[in-house]
């Protein structure tokens, strides 16, 4: 876990919960995670991956190239 990332949660006013939410289920996959760009940001074998920010009326989880990620169980 990065302290960056605890940072970034514990500042944004909205969506906290989701978002601690949604990091303990990447976290889980064993990416490794970082704070690039001002958000968090996942990794897989050094590449970038996928990160999440908090927006004022949604948050988001984007794959970043999530159209070349593998999905063998059509999800």
């Amino acid at each position: 876990m990065d302290a960056k990332v605890d940072l970034y949660l514990e500042n944004i006013e909205n969506w906290q919960e989701e978002l601690r939410y949604l990091r303990e289920i990447v976290l889980e996959t064993g990416l490794v995670e970082a704070f690039k760009w001002g958000v968090p940001c996942y990794t897989f074998q050094g590449k970038n991956l996928l990160l999440f920010g908090s927006f004022k009326e949604y948050c988001t989880l984007s794959f970043l190239k999530g159209v070349l990620l593998k999905d063998d169980h059509h999800l």
